[in-house]
């Protein structure tokens, strides 16, 4: 009994002791607490403080530069949109804004506070006021006055003037987080050491005042332990500090907790809950005696279940391995030894996993480098000659405050077989698709080659006709190979869009060019209803657009025999120059069953088996829409019947599908150039570093008759401040031209000129030389009117200059440019049909050539000739045109080079490019694109 009441005593003295403890503990914790919430509180009072005063500047500049404020001054003043705008920002930050004087160089004085209701009050004064000739902040009388001058032609015709209760607004954000006896706020003036406090009484004397306010001098914050006196009493307080730099004067925020209040709650509560504790932990003694006796009988029954789980562990189809924290096996199952070839008998607990089994991670990098999972998870190794692979798990758990790890191994090697198999397999079809790809069209330049030749000859109609046959057939067979390709490289993730400028109605109607002749032959109504509200100009992939629009109106003409087909195109939102586009083609053809409408979009499914029979067609196309649609970020559906056709026999389907592009619409600018009838009366600013980059834009502005002002760049650092000296010298130039260089980063500083409002001033464009696929949409944020890629298509330039000029004369319109005669081109080209294709293309155009059979050849030619140009095939024996160029280009060659190949592959583009090739044509080549390249380079 003794003993018993021996051991109730120290139970006692210990849980006096933990309580003792927890009291402590959490006074810690919640000192700790306390801390990081004034440590909140104060960082979301100086940022709304902060953010507050931003709106203030921003809504007050708002109103600067969006209204004249000289209208304040007139008779008419109560009735201006400028008062009410100014009256609208007093009622807002009234609680910072005490009085609002505005005064101009005229000694005009414009009065506006607020008591019940505002109050005017305009009056001339006797003596001209001083106008401050930038923004700045004066102190008087503990009042904090705000100067904004005001400009008019770039000189400062006033000033407004804001009586700011700068300290009044501060403590009323305080005032927010005040919370009666326990936690207070008060704001600092380090400069004065004064402060201005909610604390309930007379503050006598703030222990380590001094310290704080140096540390807020230093913009430093920090927490203090100290005590405080008020009305003679002695208070604990916790108070975190944090510096505020407002108005370009420092203040300090403080944020007090009455450390007394929580120790008095806190401790009454503790003494409570010790109570309480202490007859919870007698009965729970008792109770566990009782137990006790009752345990010893579990103790047999846990032992058995321990054998039963051992027994469930040794006959899992897995590997289980247990380790503890220093890596050694402490358990594993017949499974585990199996796997790792352990002999029965052997002893393998308390050693290591032998390192034989593990592979190193280069191996498995090399082994597994297609595969989908981590590689950490994997063992591989070697039995009887054949790779055997484990897929590992690992589980840490915790038993006693020791760390073990559960392993478990499953044995993947026939699973990994199939993958790489599958991967293999892959590889060979997509290498499979680009061989096949190269190798038709090789022939196909050929076909298309020397039909256009031909075309260009004197025919008999039945002639003419059959050549056009030829030409239809070609391109289908072209269409079909582009489907193929497409189809795989969306498989592949390969596919990336394009992002530039086109015109919707023109790609809308090459589209439906394409199905015209059928149309009229079977005798349906084709319809177009593009909605006011679409942009005609926009950003986006014009070639897959048009893509999906022709293979779902050749669904629609192929199923429609008669009625209509009607294609409508609507906005369904925009936002900050984001569009999405909706399309829907409609007809009045055979219709789709219902059962059918999920799988339609199916890899080639169709409506019913007979369809591809009686109508031809593998419905590849539907698949290849809705994946392309998926890449510009938008969905297809389909409706059948369409809502158009009334004929039950023909109930018609409707094809609908959105896309996201960006706008491309003129940017609008308050610029009027109506007096301009001539280009001799247009001036231009060039801003470039590079002289060969400035020569062809210039020989072009100088050909039309513009007047070229160069804008001379100094150190990087004063950049843009250089810049804008020397475009608002000159305040009449109509043009800038933006050079975006390797060494002048022009989309960088065009931004930094809208940011202050320059490109408003004048049309803007942009050439750049390191052309990346966001600068459309990056140039049009920034305010850029144009953006043109060296090298550039001079009629396009011209034809937004006459836009931009449209008082020019027609005859100066007619002005063009004339292409070079003398131009000596080789072309690099093994193949003899496609040497002959090429010779029949330059001839059509004026031009006689040389032909390089081999990239080695074309390097020798080089070094004995002046060429002009060069078009590069890209396979060619003995040396590539890749390797050629790369040569070329070290010999210190800069003409450009064009790659003229059938391999039409991102890869093979990107190669080449980087190679030093200038631009990429696709075979089959047509006459129209080689055209186009020697009008860039040489109009």
């Amino acid at each position: 009994m003794k003993k018993s009441i021996l051991i109730v005593i120290v139970a006692v003295v210990l849980l006096a002791g933990l309580n003792i403890y927890v009291f402590n503990d959490l006074y810690k914790k919640q000192i700790i607490y306390q801390k990081s919430i004034l440590f909140d509180q104060a960082e979301l009072c100086s940022h709304t403080i902060e953010n507050e005063l931003r709106r203030f500047e921003s809504d007050l500049n708002y109103i600067l530069f969006s209204d004249d404020i000289s209208e304040l001054f007139s008779e008419h003043a109560e009735n201006s949109n400028s008062l009410r705008k100014l009256e609208l920002f007093y009622s807002s930050y009234s609680n910072l804004i005490k009085n609002i004087d505005i005064y101009d160089n005229n000694k005009n004085v414009f009065n506006l506070f607020k008591d019940k209701n505002f109050i005017t009050d305009r009056y001339i004064a006797q003596r001209q006021r001083k106008l401050a000739d930038k923004e700045v902040i004066k102190v008087r009388n503990n009042e904090y006055q705000y100067y904004i001058p005001v400009f008019k032609n770039n000189t400062v015709s006033g000033n407004i003037v804001i009586s700011i209760n700068l300290a009044n607004y501060i403590i009323s954000e305080l005032n927010k987080f005040h919370v009666s006896d326990i936690c207070y706020q008060w704001v600092i003036h380090p400069e004065s050491k004064n402060y201005t406090a909610n604390f309930p009484g007379k503050i006598n004397s703030i222990e380590n005042y001094d310290a704080i306010i140096d540390n807020l001098k230093n913009d430093f914050e920090g927490l203090a332990k100290h005590k405080m006196t008020i009305d003679s009493a002695t208070v604990r307080i916790i108070t975190v500090y944090k510096p505020l730099n407002i108005l370009d004067h420092k203040f300090g925020l403080a944020f007090s907790f009455n450390n007394d209040f929580f120790i008095k709650t806190v401790f009454s509560r503790i003494v409570l809950i010790a109570s309480i504790s202490l007859i919870l932990f007698l009965s729970i003694i008792l109770f566990l005696l009782t137990r006790l006796g009752y345990s010893e009988k579990k103790k047999g029954s846990l032992n058995k279940e321990k054998d039963r789980l051992n027994e469930i562990l040794q006959h899992l189809p897995i590997g289980v391995i247990i380790f503890d924290e220093t890596g050694r096996i402490i358990y594993l199952n017949q499974i585990s030894k199996d796997l790792f070839f352990i002999k029965e008998g052997e002893e393998i607990e308390g050693n290591t996993l032998i390192d034989k089994y593990l592979m190193t991670g280069q191996k498995q990098k090399s082994n597994l480098k297609t595969a989908a999972y981590d590689t950490n998870q994997f063992i591989l190794y070697q039995k009887e000659g054949n790779e055997v692979v484990l897929y590992r798990k690992e589980l840490p758990y915790f038993i006693d405050g020791i760390e073990y790890t559960l392993s478990s191994f499953i044995d993947i090697t026939s699973l990994e077989k199939s993958r790489k198999y599958e991967a293999a397999s892959n590889t060979a079809k997509s290498e499979f698709l680009a061989k096949m790809s190269h190798e038709i069209r090789t022939p196909m330049n050929g076909i298309i080659g020397m039909t256009e030749a031909l075309d260009q000859k004197k025919l008999t109609k039945d002639q003419r006709e059959y050549i056009e046959i030829i030409k239809s057939s070609a391109d289908l067979l072209l269409n079909i190979v582009n489907d193929i390709l497409d189809y795989s490289k969306i498989e592949a993730g390969k596919m990336q869009l394009e992002e530039i400028p086109f015109k919707l109605s023109e790609e809308i109607k090459l589209s439906l060019d394409l199905f015209r002749a059928i149309v009229e032959e079977k005798n349906i109504k084709l319809t177009v209803d593009i909605r006011p509200e679409v942009p005609e100009d926009i950003i986006g992939d014009p070639f897959r657009l048009r893509q999906v629009l022709s293979n779902l109106i050749s669904n629609a003409v192929k199923f429609t025999h008669e009625g209509e087909i009607r294609l409508s195109v609507k906005l369904e939102e925009q936002y900050s120059g984001n569009l999405t586009i909706i399309f829907e083609i409609a007809d009045t053809g055979v219709g789709i069953p219902k059962e059918r409408l999920e799988s339609i979009f199916s890899s080639f499914a169709q409506a019913d088996q007979d369809t591809s029979r009686k109508y031809g067609g593998s419905g590849l196309g539907t698949t290849i829409s809705k994946q392309l649609v998926n890449l510009m970020h938008g969905e297809i559906w389909v409706d059948s019947p369409s809502g158009i056709s009334k004929n039950k026999k023909y109930p018609g389907s409707k094809f609908s599908f959105s896309i996201e592009v960006f706008s491309n619409e003129e940017i609008k600018k308050d610029l009027d150039f109506s007096a301009i009838n001539s280009f001799n009366q247009v001036k231009a600013f060039v801003l470039a570093q590079n002289l060969p980059a400035k020569k062809r834009i210039l020989g072009f502005l100088n050909h039309l008759g513009i007047h070229v002002d160069i804008v001379t760049l100094k150190e990087e650092k004063d950049i843009v401040d250089n810049i804008k000296d020397q475009l608002q010298n000159k305040q009449d130039h109509q043009l800038l031209i933006i050079m975006d260089e390797p060494n002048l980063d022009g989309l960088w500083i065009a931004r930094q000129l809208s940011q202050f409002g320059i490109t408003d001033q004048f049309r803007v464009l942009m050439i750049s030389s390191k052309h990346k696929q966001e600068n459309y949409i990056q140039t049009k944020l920034s305010k850029i009117d144009y953006y043109l890629i060296q090298p550039f298509d001079q009629n396009i330039l011209k034809e937004y200059l006459f836009r931009w000029f449209s008082g020019i004369k027609q005859a100066e319109q007619e002005k063009s440019m004339a292409l070079r005669k003398d131009l000596n081109i080789l072309v690099a080209e093994d193949n003899l049909i496609n040497q002959k294709v090429a010779e029949t293309i330059f001839q059509n155009l004026g031009y006689q050539i040389d032909i390089a059979l081999d990239g080695k050849k074309v390097v020798d030619m080089v070094r004995k000739k002046s060429y002009d140009i060069i078009f590069m095939d890209l396979q060619m024996p003995i040396k590539d045109g890749v390797d050629a160029t790369i040569e070329i280009r070290g010999l210190g060659f800069q003409m450009p080079i064009v790659a003229m190949t059938a391999t039409a592959s991102k890869i093979g583009k990107d190669n080449a490019i980087t190679a030093g090739m200038n631009d990429y044509i696709t075979k089959p080549v047509k006459i129209d694109a080689v055209r186009t390249v020697l009008e860039k380079w040489f109009a």
